[in-house]
C-alpha cells in the first residue's frame, strides 16, 4: 500500500479508537519503518483536527518528524487514560491559578499561553512529564492549549518580552523553529511595553538573525526577518540604520514571499470596536509604514527595491479597510526605471520582480512603447507566473486621474480585442475602465 494511503488510514484510525499499548507500538513501528514522512503530513494532522482528540499523541508524531526516533519516549504517556489525566491536570492548574490571580497576574498568564514561552511559572507540576518525555514544558502545554486571536493588542512588560525574546534568539542560534506560536503574538500582534534595554536587545537579535540567514537552511525564515525589522520601526527609526545589511542579505525574490502576518480577519474585525482596532494596529502600523516609505529614495537601488516590495507584499496583506488602505499606500511611486531594468532579464525571477515594481511605478502611460508592452505581455505572457503577475498589475497600477485619457484609450483597446486576451484580462480590464469612467 502506498505510503500517502496508509498515512491517511492512520490518522483515520486514530479518530474513532482509543491509544492503547498494542495499536500504540503497532503506529510507533510505522514511524520507525518511515523515518522520513513528507511535508504534507503535517497538513493531513491540521485539517484532521487530531489534536482536538489526542494531544500528545498528535504531539508525539510532530517531534517526531521533526527530530526523528523520539516516539519512544511518548510511549509511556500515549494510552488514553493519561492524556485524559495529563488534560484534567492542566485544567486544575488554570483554574487553581484563575481564583487567587488579579488582573494583572491574569494578563501575564495569557500572554504566557498565548506566546507558550514561560509556562513553567504556572505548571511547575508538569515540569517532570515534560522532561522524561524530552519536549519543553511549553510545548506540552502547547499540544492541550491554544487561544484564538481574541487577546489581540496586549501589552507585553518586559519582563516577559525578555524571555520571549531569549526563546528568538536560542531558535536562530540553533536554526530550529521553536515549537510555538511564538511569532503572531510576540512579534505580531502585541504591544510591546519597550525599555531602552529591550529594544537593544531585539536589535541584537535580528542582527544575529542576518549574520544566521541562509537560504539553504529552512530556518530562520526570511518572513521572521522582516517581520521582526518591521516591528522594531513601529519603536525606534534608528533601525533603519539596519535596512543595508537587511535587503542585502535577502534575495529579491524571497522579499516577494514574505509572509506578513494579519493580525485581523473579517470576523474579528465586526467582533471589535473600531476604537480598538485603531489602537491596536492602525497607529502602530502607519508609524512604520511611513518610515519605511523613506527607504524608496535611499541611495542604494537594492534597498528601494526591497523596501517597495515590502510596502507591496504588506499592502496585499493588509487587513485594513478600503480607504485607510489607500491613505497608507496611494503616495508610493517608485522610479519606473527600476521596473523597466527588471522586465528584460533573462531569469524569471527578476522579470516577476520588474512586473511588481512597475505596478508600483508612475507608469508613462503617455508613451506608445509603453501601452506596447502592457498589451503584449497582457496577449504573451512568457511562463505562467508572468501571466498572473501581469494581470495583478493591470489590476493594482495605479491609474491617476492626470492620465485617465491615456489609461481609458489603453483598456479601450483591450476591450475591442475579446480574441487575444484571456477572460481575466477582459475581466479586470472592465473593472478598471468602470472605475475610470465613473471617476470622469
Amino acid at each position: 500500500m502506498i505510503l500517502p494511503v496508509k498515512q491517511t488510514l492512520w490518522i483515520v484510525f486514530w479518530l474513532f479508537n482509543q491509544p492503547e499499548k498494542q495499536n500504540i507500538e503497532l503506529f510507533g513501528n510505522f514511524l520507525k519503518d518511515h523515518p522520513t514522512l513528507p511535508d504534507y503530513f503535517d497538513k493531513l494532522l491540521f485539517i484532521s483536527y487530531l489534536e482536538d482528540y489526542w494531544d500528545i499523541l498528535t504531539l508525539a508524531i510532530k517531534a517526531n518528524t521533526n527530530q526523528k526516533d523520539t516516539f519512544a519516549n511518548f510511549l509511556d504517556y500515549l494510552d488514553s487514560s493519561t492524556q485524559i489525566s495529563i488534560a484534567e491536570e492542566i485544567d486544575k492548574g488554570i483554574k487553581e491559578f484563575l481564583d487567587k490571580a488579579d488582573d494583572e497576574e491574569k494578563q501575564r498568564f495569557i500572554i504566557a499561553l498565548q506566546a507558550l514561552v514561560g509556562l513553567d511559572e504556572f505548571f511547575p507540576q508538569l515540569i517532570s512529564t515534560a522532561r522524561k518525555i524530552g519536549v519543553q514544558l511549553d510545548e506540552l502545554v502547547g499540544a492541550y492549549l491554544t487561544l484564538d486571536s481574541i487577546y489581540l493588542g496586549l501589552e507585553y512588560p518586559p519582563e516577559q518580552l525578555q524571555k520571549m525574546l531569549t526563546t528568538v534568539e536560542t531558535a536562530i542560534q540553533n536554526r530550529e523553529k521553536p515549537y510555538n506560536y511564538l511569532w503572531q503574538t510576540f512579534i505580531f500582534e502585541g504591544i510591546w511595553s519597550c525599555s531602552l534595554e529591550v529594544i537593544n536587545y531585539a536589535r541584537q537579535i535580528l542582527e544575529l538573525f542576518l549574520e544566521k540567514y541562509s537560504e539553504s537552511y529552512s530556518f530562520p525564515t526570511a518572513s521572521l526577518g522582516i517581520n521582526l525589522f518591521l516591528k522594531l520601526l513601529e519603536y525606534d527609526a534608528n533601525i533603519l540604520d539596519l535596512a543595508p545589511n537587511l535587503f542585502t542579505t535577502l534575495s529579491l525574490d524571497k522579499l516577494m514571499e514574505v509572509d506578513i502576518y494579519k493580525p485581523l480577519d473579517k470576523l474579528l474585525y465586526r467582533l471589535i470596536s473600531i476604537r480598538s482596532i485603531s489602537r491596536f494596529f492602525v497607529n502602530l502600523e502607519k508609524e512604520y509604514i511611513s518610515r519605511l516609505k523613506t527607504l524608496l529614495t535611499h541611495s542604494n537601488k537594492l534597498i528601494r527595491v526591497g523596501s517597495a516590495l515590502i510596502l507591496k507584499v504588506i499592502r496585499n496583506s493588509s487587513h485594513f479597510p478600503g480607504e485607510i488602505k489607500i491613505e497608507l499606500f496611494s503616495d508610493i511611486r517608485i522610479d519606473f526605471s527600476l521596473g523597466i531594468e527588471f522586465i528584460y532579464k533573462e531569469d524569471t525571477k527578476d522579470r516577476l520582480i520588474g512586473i511588481t515594481l512597475l505596478s508600483l511605478s508612475d507608469y508613462p502611460i503617455e508613451d506608445k512603447q509603453y501601452q506596447h508592452l502592457i498589451w503584449n505581455n497582457l496577449q504573451n505572457p512568457k511562463t505562467e507566473a508572468e501571466e498572473k503577475a501581469w494581470n495583478k498589475f493591470l489590476e493594482e497600477i495605479p491609474m491617476d486621474s492626470e492620465k485617465h485619457f491615456m489609461w481609458r484609450t489603453l483598456l479601450e483597446e483591450i476591450l475591442r480585442k475579446p480574441a487575444v486576451y484571456s477572460s481575466s484580462v477582459l475581466r479586470i480590464a472592465m473593472e478598471r475602465y468602470l472605475e475610470i469612467v465613473g471617476k470622469s
